[in-house]
């Protein structure tokens, strides 16, 4: 028996059916390979973009902390100075029981009024009494020794100079970061206490300097997660 031959219409349908296919197979496996060159640049780009905004975050974090520690030592340098002052035999003018005070405070307002990141300087005696301040109403006698930044030299008599976290004011009306350093005499026996306290303001401003993108967010926190700086604020 003889094949049978298909017409030559339907053999030409048959052909161009295999065109198509091959065609939308061919188109398909393109927008394929598109889309995965695609996604892999896009997937690039990201971790390009993650990667530097790391590197951002990190340095302006670092910038941060370099501010801080440079606020730190501002104050210390006053400290030191200070420190310096009573171990000479100036000591014997300023510390002494008959000495007058008012010419501790005047040195006392006078470091402080030189440098917008100490408010006040205060001297202690080894009982937490206070001997001089640059406060214009210091109660000179007045008992110190409860408060937190004394306590910690009371415990640890070796312990020579120490920064509180974000402490409270009696009144509770204002806060303060609170540096303090031991003074010695001759001998190595404590003779009191030397404390600056330092507005954390100096910190929101330090923050304010910062170019911020949107979105954006950074903050100084102490060392009890307690906020001492944050920008933008929250208010």
């Amino acid at each position: 028996m003889p094949g049978y031959l298909a017409p030559q219409h339907e053999m030409n349908e048959d052909s161009d059916h295999r065109y198509r296919r091959r065609a939308l197979g061919f188109y398909l496996c393109l927008l394929l390979i598109m889309a995965a060159t695609l996604g892999s640049l896009m997937v690039d780009q990201y971790r390009r973009d993650l990667a530097l905004g790391r590197e951002r975050v990190a340095a302006r974090a670092d910038l941060v902390v370099e501010w801080v520690a440079s606020t730190f030592e501002t104050s210390d340098q006053i400290m030191v100075g200070l420190v310096q002052l009573f171990d000479s035999p100036m000591r014997l003018g300023l510390l002494a029981p008959q000495a007058s005070p008012s010419g501790l405070e005047s040195l006392l307002r006078q470091r402080s009024d030189d440098f917008d990141t100490v408010e006040v300087l205060s001297v202690l005696d080894a009982e937490g009494r206070l001997i001089a301040s640059s406060r214009p109403d210091p109660v000179r006698g007045q008992d110190l020794g409860a408060r937190a930044y004394f306590r910690p030299f009371e415990e640890s008599p070796e312990l020579d100079e120490w920064v509180s976290p974000l402490i409270a004011s009696n009144r509770g009306d204002s806060y303060h970061l609170v540096q303090v350093r031991r003074l010695r005499d001759d001998g190595g026996q404590s003779l009191g206490l030397l404390v600056a306290y330092l507005d954390p303001a100096v910190l929101t401003r330090a923050l304010d300097v910062l170019s911020m993108a949107r979105g954006e967010s950074i903050a100084i926190i102490d060392t009890r997660m307690q906020l001492l700086a944050r920008r933008p604020s929250f208010c």
